[in-house]
């Protein structure tokens, strides 16, 4: 990894499971911004380039690479 770069396991959150938040509705995870137990709705599986937002302290992250499922590379995106 490169300088700013940050790896993180998410745990996906299925909502009720349903499907009306889409295939994958978003994440839990341990912000590393805040510290915090968060997560963040994306209705989608995160590809690299897209964001992770926080919903506590609403720090953005792009995703960067994959390096197991759930368990990703980001770099703050502000």
């Amino acid at each position: 990894m490169s300088d700013g770069e940050f790896s993180l396991n998410l745990e996906p959150d299925y909502c009720c499971g349903g499907g009306h938040c889409g295939p994958l509705p978003g994440y839990t995870f341990q912000c590393p911004s805040c510290g915090k137990p968060s997560g963040c709705r994306t209705g989608q599986a995160l590809q690299p380039g897209e964001f992770l937002t926080c919903f506590l302290c609403k720090r953005r992250m792009r995703m960067v690479r994959e390096l197991a499922e759930f368990h990703l590379v980001f770099e703050y995106a502000d």
